[in-house]
């Protein structure tokens, strides 16, 4: 295998459920610290595009299943490595383990999985904004001043997350279809010093 392929980071997202099709970063960076602090709100919709399935023939593609694995882990003993996972503004401490059972229905939830690595995720909220936003490449400054003032002066409401090695999961309580899933999601979060994803140079200064 190629050694740059190895280095590739795998990729988690559910994205055959839900997509991003626009976001808003706000980041403040600290040299001393070594770190990026801030916040990305999602704009979010659900994937309704139908699956191709290779076929060369113009046809009416067969109906595509919606599938989420819905897991429910083992606790672990405190002091090995796992996940945190958290409901709302509530720190659950649920460190688990590999080994998992598939839920009964009435207890699954939809899960957002975005991916992600080395970072530290202090909340996730959903943005309870009132308007639908159309949103492009080509939208005008006016038009997406807008949008954050929306965003900006809207609700917000708690979000359970639990962020793993290679992604952060997202889940609202008693939602358990997509179509249901918060359209604006805000996470905020910082970078780690140690990452791997991120490469801290001195200048030709030294500095």
């Amino acid at each position: 295998m190629d050694a740059d392929h190895e280095k590739d980071l795998p990729l988690l997202a559910n994205t055959d459920d839900i997509l991003v099709s626009h976001y808003i970063l706000d980041l403040s960076c600290s040299f001393e610290r070594k770190q990026f602090t801030g916040s990305v709100t999602l704009f979010l919709e659900p994937n309704t595009k139908p699956v191709s399935y290779g076929s060369s023939i113009a046809s009416i593609a067969p109906p595509r299943e919606k599938k989420q694995k819905f897991l429910s882990c083992e606790k672990k003993p405190v002091g090995t490595d796992g996940v945190i996972e958290r409901s709302g503004d509530v720190d659950l401490q649920n460190e688990v383990i590999g080994h998992c059972v598939d839920l009964p229905a009435k207890k699954r939830l939809f899960r957002l999985v975005l991916d992600a690595c080395d970072i530290s995720v202090a909340a996730v909220h959903e943005v309870a904004v009132s308007e639908r936003f159309t949103l492009s490449s080509d939208i005008n400054a006016t038009y997406y001043h807008n949008i954050r003032a929306a965003v900006e002066g809207a609700a917000r409401l708690p979000l359970g997350y639990a962020v793993k090695q290679w992604c952060v999961e997202i889940w609202k309580d008693g939602v358990a279809d997509v179509l249901d899933f918060p359209r604006v999601v805000c996470v905020q979060f910082h970078t780690n010093p140690s990452g791997a994803s991120l490469t801290w140079a001195r200048d030709q200064d030294d500095r």
